[in-house]
């Protein structure tokens, strides 16, 4: 939580303002809202959910996720929890949330997709331990 709160200070500054704004984004009942209340029912969906994306949308890349034993679980709960203000800088990771208010939760899983797909092109793709490491540290 400590990225999307300070996130939010930075923007508002004002702390109060800052406070409701985070209390309203916590209190929705939605994808965010089931990552933090840690519902593994849901938060097991989303998973399944965006591995049949992946296999429809990076097929190459879902084939080398099965064969190496990677769950998107990995990187995929860190992501959303923070928002992506832990992998971005500011900037982009307050377009990326611009988005996700305009277009709705969905972009969040748009948005891990995207960040795939531009993981799919690195050759360094052969081991467990390499794929770990290029969706921990995605600048």
């Amino acid at each position: 939580m400590s990225y999307v709160a300070a996130s939010i200070i930075l923007h508002y500054g004002d702390e109060f303002e800052s406070f409701k704004i985070f209390a309203n984004l916590m209190s929705r009942e939605d994808m965010i809202f089931d990552f933090y209340s840690f519902d593994m029912a849901k938060v097991n969906v989303i998973f399944h959910i965006f591995m049949r994306m992946m296999e429809e949308k990076l097929p190459s890349l879902h084939e080398i996720f099965v064969q190496c034993g990677i769950s998107c679980s990995i990187f995929l709960f860190e992501w959303i929890v923070a928002m992506y203000s832990n992998i971005f800088s500011l900037d982009l990771s307050s377009r990326i949330w611009d988005n996700i208010f305009l277009h709705g939760e969905f972009f969040i899983l748009k948005t891990a997709l995207a960040i795939c797909h531009s993981i799919e092109k690195k050759t360094e793709l052969e081991s467990f331990e390499n794929i770990v490491l290029i969706v921990k540290n995605v600048k």
